[in-house]
């Protein structure tokens, strides 16, 4: 049988019972900011924790604000080493929390460097991916043995001397390939096989420390093995702890005392 089509008043009939429903499941759609708060008794992670859970942490300045992507210039790492200015991206999406909308301020970053060269932000759930800069931030840091203090007057017998490193954690250097480090007025700088790199050194309490570690980023396709040898390089100056010199060898070795890098001087071997 045919129905016949609704009158004026069915139309307005039918439009009030919609109009509702469709306002309801709009509303439904659409995350309110509550739905990013934390959870009630919650608590942020410490730095400690989220140090440890977190390859690479370093302070610095935000430059750029694009979307969910910063451009950081990185005053300092802290955990892992990296380059001057920072692209990471997947941030201000997580959380309603540190949200950064422009440039200027100085934060502590929490971050990873994927596979393909991209730096992403790592999370602390819903309560963001970054600590606001300051004294007690850093004095937190300091706590954990990471960004303190140290002289570079204590080992002043390794300056002024070009060395050539010939294996780390118990490997040879890769045949055509050299690392070099020239160590003076507490700074360290080199190649690291294919990037050039920079560090301070020196002592602290525990011993011999290589801080702020920086280095270009280019891309070296030959010989085979090169960044692989090149990123083992820089992160085994990161775990250095003491030294040990005799005669024209220069060794490093790690809180557990494995010796992780050995030098020869330069002049010596060019003369070999």
């Amino acid at each position: 049988m045919f129905n016949p089509l609704p009158t004026s008043r069915q139309w307005l009939r039918l439009l009030g019972l919609g109009l509702p429903i469709f306002i309801a499941l709009s509303l439904m759609q659409t995350k309110p900011a509550a739905a990013c708060r934390p959870a009630p008794g919650s608590s942020p992670a410490t730095i400690e924790q989220r140090v440890s859970q977190t390859p690479y942490v370093f302070e610095g300045t935000v430059t750029q604000v694009n979307g969910d992507t910063l451009t950081i210039r990185v005053n300092r790492y802290f955990k892992g080493s990296g380059p001057k200015v920072v692209t990471l991206t997947g941030f201000n999406s997580n959380s309603c929390q540190n949200i950064i909308t422009e440039p200027g301020e100085r934060y502590l970053f929490f971050g990873e460097n994927e596979e393909n060269g991209n730096w992403s932000a790592v999370y602390d759930g819903a309560f963001g991916s970054v600590r606001p800069w300051s004294p007690e931030v850093l004095e937190e840091l300091k706590s954990l043995g990471l960004g303190q203090s140290f002289s570079t007057r204590a080992i002043a017998n390794l300056d002024n001397q070009r060395w050539l490193l010939s294996s780390y954690r118990g490997r040879d250097v890769l045949p055509n390939t050299e690392i070099t480090a020239t160590l003076a007025d507490g700074r360290m700088t080199g190649s690291a096989g294919c990037n050039r790199y920079g560090a301070f050194y020196g002592m602290n309490g525990k011993g011999l420390i290589f801080d702020r570690i920086e280095f270009t980023e280019m891309a070296c396709q030959q010989p085979e093995g090169i960044m692989e040898q090149e990123q083992n390089y820089l992160q085994a100056l990161q775990s250095v702890t003491r030294y040990r010199l005799r005669r024209n060898r220069l060794m490093f070795f790690n809180e557990r005392g494995d010796r992780i890098l050995s030098f020869t001087a330069s002049d010596e071997a060019t003369n070999r």
